[in-house]
């Protein structure tokens, strides 16, 4: 079967056919593109000298090829010193000896927060509790930004805090497919609150839909195999989402179907506004242009 997963790691590149796509790029493509805008707001500041950045990550597989040689070769190029990663367990409740090192010890300016929206929002906690918040930029990431995040951390204390969306839109976005996706939300799940991980859910199904109609008009039922299926998945070139997410082209053998990163911001209110353009997110892992391979 042709398989949609979540993360991008080397390993799913040693399969042949590549017959599983996945969500957003690879953390290493998206650190990427974040650096670009770590530059920039440093810069915007007025602050001088290289700023400093790292990522607090949960202790798994995913999480240890985010933490890849590239990122810190890239970061030495972009002018950033990227201090190693701060792993904790996927079930920590207390985040001070974490936040410690990367407070005290690195002295980053921006601290990348990969762990979904329960973990991130006690992280934030932990961080106020020891003086730490203002002492950094905090950017969770792209699948961190559900309802769990504003409702442990309460929705005024999200202020200022950066979401790395790496792909759909957000709620508080326009356009068709937003309104679309939010109608759809709340006819199926009413009084659910909106966020980019439905709004993603749904994009998903707007290519699936796409990729699936492509294959049966080409091979029928019969025809109707996961490797055919994958096929058509390159066929993919400037589908619409209406606002929901970037137009997406796929690009041969690269098995993220998002090549794209932006910064958004929560408010008081508990909700994500976007602040900064799509970047692009360069492929870098199973892209053979890169020494990518551990």
């Amino acid at each position: 079967m042709c398989h949609i997963s979540h993360t991008v790691t080397p390993g799913l590149y040693k399969v042949s056919p590549l017959l599983n796509f996945l969500t957003p790029p690879g953390d290493v493509d998206i650190l990427s593109g974040l650096m670009d805008w770590i530059v920039e707001d440093w810069e915007a500041k007025g602050e001088t000298g290289r700023p400093s950045a790292c990522v607090m990550a949960y202790e798994a597989a995913t999480s240890r090829y985010s933490d890849h040689p590239l990122v810190f070769e890239m970061a030495e190029e972009k002018g950033i010193n990227w201090m190693p990663h701060t792993f904790f367990p996927f079930t920590a409740s207390d985040f001070t000896v974490e936040l410690t090192r990367v407070i005290e010890e690195y002295g980053a300016n921006y601290v990348y927060l990969r762990a979904s929206g329960s973990p991130c929002a006690i992280i934030m906690k932990d961080a106020e509790r020891l003086g730490y918040r203002d002492d950094a930029e905090w950017i969770i990431c792209n699948f961190a930004p559900d309802s769990s995040f504003p409702a442990i951390l309460g929705a005024a204390n999200t202020e200022g805090i950066y979401v790395s969306d790496s792909h759909a839109g957000l709620p508080t976005d326009t356009g068709p497919g937003i309104t679309w996706g939010i109608d759809l939300i709340d006819e199926y799940n009413p009084g659910m609150a909106h966020s980019n991980a439905d709004l993603l859910g749904i994009r998903w199904c707007v290519l699936g839909h796409e990729v699936t109609k492509r294959c049966l008009e080409k091979y029928g039922l019969e025809g109707y195999t996961g490797t055919n299926l994958a096929e058509m998945m390159w066929t993919i070139e400037d589908l619409d989402f209406g606002g929901n997410g970037m137009p997406l082209t796929m690009e041969a053998g690269n098995i993220a179907i998002e090549h794209d990163v932006r910064l958004g911001i929560y408010h008081a209110d508990g909700k994500v506004y976007a602040i900064s353009d799509w970047i692009p997110a360069p492929w870098i892992i199973g892209n053979d242009e890169y020494d990518w391979r551990l």
